[in-house]
């Protein structure tokens, strides 16, 4: 997907970029990057190891601990069911991959249904979806405001990215957005799943 060198410089915009600093904050989108990271990583990893299937397999149980951790993490299934099919060009793979990012967040729900508090669980699920819309504009404008180099250079590496068909950040990056674009309440830190790929682009 990127060269050895391309790596290493996006490495280094991500260590010294100002808006990096909100990844050293307690919140959840935190946490779950480098689930998130670790599940992409397997799965560039599997392309090339003896061992396809069970990279793949553990790309997709590193992706349903993002989920499991925060539930916007689903917005990179399409990005890591493209690594998995590219892997064999077989849905099976995609299948490896897909089931346990799925079935490891169910563990939240069906805890409730156990406890008897699914109610809870849903009306907290539906609160959060229902609060008011903020708008894309208002997160975007607040991270240019924090680090109008890196939104500059991300937008023109996205385009870019457009262009040329870049699948890997094209998957990354659109599902996420359509997600903020149509939840309630968004803030400039629900952004941070998407600095690496900033970074890259």
């Amino acid at each position: 997907v990127c060269s050895s060198d391309l790596g290493v410089f996006a490495s280094l915009l991500f260590a010294v970029m100002p808006i990096s600093w909100i990844t050293r904050r307690i919140l959840l989108d935190s946490l779950l990057l480098p689930f998130v990271l670790l599940s992409i990583l397997l799965s560039l990893y599997s392309q090339k190891s003896q061992h396809k299937t069970v990279m793949v397999f553990f790309s997709g149980v590193f992706l349903g601990i993002a989920i499991l951790t925060k539930i916007p993490a689903f917005t990179m299934i399409p990005l890591i069911a493209y690594l998995a099919y590219s892997t064999q060009k077989s849905k099976k793979m995609v299948a490896f991959a897909l089931v346990p990012a799925i079935i490891i967040p169910m563990i939240w729900p069906a805890y409730s249904v156990s406890v008897d508090q699914f109610d809870y669980w849903q009306k907290g699920v539906l609160w959060q979806a229902q609060r008011e819309n903020t708008g894309l504009h208002h997160t975007a404008l607040s991270f240019g405001a924090i680090d109008p180099v890196l939104f500059g250079l991300g937008i023109a590496g996205f385009v870019y990215a457009g262009i040329r068909k870049n699948w890997f950040v094209i998957f990354w990056l659109v599902p996420f957005l359509i997600f903020l674009s149509v939840i309630g309440s968004t803030q400039y830190f629900h952004w941070i799943i998407l600095l690496p790929i900033f970074c890259i682009a």
